[in-house]
């Protein structure tokens, strides 16, 4: 229900809500993979790359298997410059 909520607030704009509760489901949960995705969204959404690129990173050691946050992963590292 969280992670519900944190993308329901985002989607009318109420960014400090949705943050919260993002950062509510990754403190709940902060071995799983899909709370440090769904941050990673909130922030690369923001464009606070570096931040995104620390919680797809998290997911990743979580579930290495994920496509779509192997692919964020390697567009955050050639967004910033990394390796």
């Amino acid at each position: 229900i969280l992670n519900a909520l944190g993308y329901a607030y985002y989607n009318i704009d109420d960014k400090e809500k949705a943050k919260y509760y993002l950062d509510e489901y990754v403190r709940v949960y902060a071995e799983g993979y899909n709370s440090h995705d769904s941050l990673g969204e909130y922030f690369y959404n923001e464009k606070d790359y570096k931040s995104a690129l620390i919680h797809y990173e998290k997911a990743l050691q979580q579930y290495p298997f994920s496509n779509s946050a192997n692919n964020k992963v390697k567009e955050l590292r050639e967004k910033l410059g990394k390796k």
